[in-house]
């Protein structure tokens, strides 16, 4: 099948004697039938393909209505009902191709002065019955019923050629469409850069490079061409576009405003509304600051403008992303003043001091602050405050939304995590969701899920409640993703010690089976969380490293073996609370496998720990050595480190002991409880007054 590339014109002509009917091109391809005026005509070709060096070319006579002094405007297509076009098989004549050769019809009497003909070329394999076909070479011709057509083949893909008709002594010009830009139709981005507008610009997802040179056009225009405020909005509006992506960031924003000052365009609240929305991206990011958000709202007021509902919800969004990028993107607290729930407090009662009505989006960015607060640490926030929220928004006429819902549950995810919401909590919202017609999502689900494994560590729920959450999901056909398993496993590790759990290993493998029924590909917080389920039944004495190795051959069998710092950490808490020799072993393979650069000093200590335990005396010497080698590798001395060391020399060399405090004064450590407890242990076994 040829890929239409181009187009032919016929020139305009006088009419000649001669019959006809019309012309048909293609064989294997789905051609255009066209009858024409008895006079000046092609002749019926048979049903097959023209080719030019390679290419198909299918030819489709059209007519041209021509005005009443007789001539034809240039480019004018012709009318409808001028014209009929029909499609044939592979052989034979179309069902109402005309009348037969010889006989004229009856709208064949009145010719044209002028004909247009059309043609295309497409790649033709040289299949068999395809017509007179060449070889792709470089130039061709064929002679087809007193027509000549030649070619050149352009880099395999078009052709520029002329086709003569010796009947007429007139010839047209093969042009693939395109051939200009060389892209096959499509026009040239040098082009297309030439005549886009910002509008299209924005629509195709383009550069904010690209805006500026629209920019630069309107600019070199003048007059009429001046860009407005409006226009300077949807630049701005691409510069958001490309910070969300990566490609611009919030200099780049600024830098439009001040393109903007410089073509003196008087400035409204929508070109602050959209800078503002850049700060929220980068916010987002840990790459901008409340500071800079009120920096902005500073500018707004000094150019005389007023904030509108979308200033201030976009003002409470950036707060409440801000509030979350320290923890989400482990960044120091660098804010002058962190961002607390009086922050978002603060931005509604200077709404209402606007004479602007808060909706959904501002108390959801509210809540979104509570719940990123909430996340901090106990005592940030209390669900108290998310029921004045709540009433707020019902004295208000606020109906509440599924995003509405999704940030309040996650901060009584957040509450319960704290130890200050219950599973009943959770179960409150969702079952609020459903009294206002708002299906819960995989987000209100995942968030259930973790105020159930919340209540399991403080022992207020168990791994059950985790299952009936799952249970309800399918109930309501929500499937469950990577954290909705990841979070029954968490509840499973908290629950590893409840009699009521026959085999936490067993159950442990069971959701993993879960995962893959359901398609879901587990990952390192997946299998690290299943090594915490075993350390945790190792603590309670229903588990052995066996069982953790096992969990490693599991991973080694599904080629998922990347060994970090935690998935280390973990087993070695699963050999620790073995304490069998042959947890050493593999604690000491496991060890072999680790950079220095991922071992921590939770590693280290481990390791010494099961020396100690593991080795008697011998352990206690090695012990030593590790804590020396480790600091030579680089990790920061700290407690840990030194207490593991004492800990593992107390029962055979007290007296180790001292030296190793020693050397934690040298290296400016401080001390804490257990290593004051170590330090009179070792007094005592040695007869030594504490000083």
């Amino acid at each position: 099948m040829g890929v239409a590339l181009a187009e032919a014109f016929f020139v305009p002509h006088p009419p000649l004697q001669g019959a006809g009917d019309g012309l048909v091109g293609g064989g294997s391809r789905r051609a255009l039938h066209r009858p024409l005026p008895a006079e000046g005509v092609w002749r019926v070709m048979p049903p097959r393909r023209l080719s030019i060096a390679g290419l198909s070319l299918r030819a489709t006579p059209r007519q041209q209505p021509s005005p009443a002094d007789g001539s034809s405007p240039a480019g004018q297509r012709a009318g409808p009902g001028s014209s009929r076009r029909m499609s044939h098989g592979r052989a034979g004549t179309p069902p109402d191709a005309g009348p037969p050769r010889g006989e004229a019809g009856a709208q064949d009497a009145a010719p044209p002065a002028h004909h247009f003909f059309s043609a295309t070329v497409g790649h033709d394999a040289g299949a068999a019955g395809s017509g007179a076909s060449l070889p792709p070479t470089t130039a061709g011709a064929v002679q087809h019923d007193g027509a000549t057509a030649k070619g050149k083949r352009l880099g395999g893909h078009a052709a520029v050629g002329q086709a003569v008709d010796k009947e007429r002594g007139r010839r047209f010009t093969v042009r693939p469409r395109g051939h200009a830009a060389r892209r096959g139709g499509k026009p040239a981005p040098g082009d297309r850069a030439r005549s886009e507008t910002l509008k299209q610009v924005v629509e195709r997802g383009g550069s904010l490079q690209a805006g500026y040179q629209v920019l630069d056009r309107l600019l070199q225009k003048g007059g009429s061409g001046k860009p407005s405020a409006k226009f300077f909005s949807l630049l701005m509006s691409l510069c958001v576009a490309n910070i969300r992506i990566g490609r611009a960031t919030l200099a780049d924003a600024y830098g439009v405003m001040q393109r903007c000052r410089d073509c003196q365009v008087q400035l409204d609240t929508i070109l602050f509304n959209a800078l503002l929305a850049a700060v929220s991206q980068e916010a987002g990011r840990g790459r901008a600051t409340l500071e800079d958000a009120t920096s902005v709202m500073r500018q707004l007021r000094a150019e005389g403008l007023k904030p509108d509902v979308r200033t201030i919800n976009t003002l409470m969004d950036v707060t409440a992303k801000v509030a979350g990028a320290a923890s989400e993107h482990h960044l120091p607290d660098e804010e002058p003043s962190p961002v607390t729930p009086m922050s978002g407090q603060s931005i509604l009662r200077l709404m209402h001091q606007e004479g602007l009505r808060p909706n959904i989006w501002t108390y959801t960015s509210l809540v979104s602050i509570y719940a990123k607060c909430a996340a901090r640490g106990p005592a940030q926030t209390s669900l108290a405050e998310g029921a004045k929220v709540r009433k707020e928004m019902a004295a208000g006429g606020v109906t509440p939304t599924e995003p509405f819902i999704n940030n309040y549950i996650n901060l009584v995810a957040k509450l319960a995590h704290n130890g200050e919401a219950d599973l009943a909590d959770g179960y409150e919202v969702v079952e609020w969701a459903s009294s206002l017609d708002i299906a819960p999502s995989i987000i209100t689900f995942n968030a259930l899920a973790q105020v159930a494994a919340a209540a399991a560590a403080r022992k207020k729920a168990s791994f059950g409640d985790a299952l009936a959450v799952l249970a309800m999901m399918h109930m309501h056909k929500v499937a469950a993703d990577l954290i909705t398993f990841n979070t029954l496993l968490n509840a499973l590790s908290a629950s590893a010690g409840d009699w009521r759990i026959r085999d936490p290993v067993g159950e442990a493998r069971s959701v993993l089976g879960r995962m893959d029924a359901a398609g879901v590909e587990p990952d390192v917080v997946t299998f690290s969380s299943v090594l915490k389920v075993c350390a945790n039944a190792c603590e309670a004495g229903r588990a052995t490293v066996h069982d953790a190795d096992g969990i490693m051959q599991l991973m080694r069998e599904r080629h998922f073996l990347v060994i970090d710092t935690v998935l280390c950490n973990t087993f070695l808490e699963c050999a620790r609370a073995d304490g069998s020799m042959e947890a050493l072993e593999l604690a000491q393979d496991m060890l072999a496998q680790m950079r220095d650069s991922d071992c921590d000093s939770y590693t280290y200590s481990s390791i010494m720990y099961l020396y100690g335990k593991c080795l008697g005396a011998p352990g206690g010497s090695k012990a030593v050595v590790l804590l020396r080698a480790a600091l030579e590798a680089g990790t920061v001395a700290n407690t840990y480190l030194f207490n593991a060391a004492m800990a593992a020399n107390l029962p055979h060399a007290p007296d180790t002991v001292f030296e190793l405090l020693e050397e934690m004064e040298e290296c400016d450590v401080s001390q804490d409880g257990r290593t004051r407890l170590l330090v009179r242990e070792a007094a005592s076994i040695l007869g030594l007054e504490e000083s």
